[in-house]
C-alpha cells in the first residue's frame, strides 16, 4: 500500500532570459530522485521532481519548478514492490509539476502544456544508484 500525504514546492522560477535564436524548440530538463527515510527497510520516501524548460525561438523565457512528494509505505502489503516506488510515486506527483509549469508558463507568454510521460519507461535506463538519494537527505513534512 502506498499513501500520498502531500507536495512542497522547493522551486518556482520564471526568468526572461531572451529568446534563443539558434533552438528551435524549448530544450526540457528532467530531475527526478527518490529519497527514503532510512537506508534499509524504508516506509517513508520524499520523491523530488523538477523540469527545467530553456529558451528558445518560441519562448524567451527560462522556467524552472522543484517539488517534492511526500509518501508513506506499508512494506507488510502483499502487493509491495519496489516498483511502485519508482514508478507510482512519480506518477502520482507529476501532475502536480505539470499544472505548475502551465500555470507559470501561462502568466507570461503562451501556456506550455507538458506530455503525459510514462514513468516505467522514463526510469528503465537508469541505474537505482543514480535514481535514489541519501537517506539523510529526507525530510518529513
Amino acid at each position: 500500500m502506498l499513501k500520498f500525504k502531500n507536495y512542497k514546492i522547493n522551486k518556482l522560477l520564471i526568468e526572461n532570459s531572451g529568446f534563443d535564436k539558434v533552438k528551435k524548440d524549448n530544450e526540457l530538463g528532467i530531475f527526478y530522485k527518490i529519497v527514503p527515510n532510512k537506508t534499509k527497510n524504508f516506509d517513508k520516501v520524499n520523491i523530488i521532481q523538477g523540469i527545467k524548460i530553456s529558451p528558445s525561438l518560441k519562448n524567451e523565457y527560462t522556467i524552472e519548478v522543484m517539488i517534492c512528494g511526500n509518501f508513506v509505505i506499508d512494506r507488510k502489503d502483499e502487493d509491495f514492490t519496489e516498483d511502485i516506488i519508482l514508478t507510482n510515486c512519480g506518477a502520482i506527483l507529476y501532475p502536480y509539476l505539470r499544472s505548475l509549469i502551465s500555470l507559470l508558463s501561462s502568466q507570461v507568454d503562451r501556456k506550455i502544456l507538458l506530455p503525459t510521460l510514462n514513468f516505467y519507461k522514463f526510469i528503465e535506463n537508469i541505474s537505482k544508484d543514480d535514481l535514489y538519494g541519501d537517506a539523510s537527505s529526507y525530510t518529513d513534512f
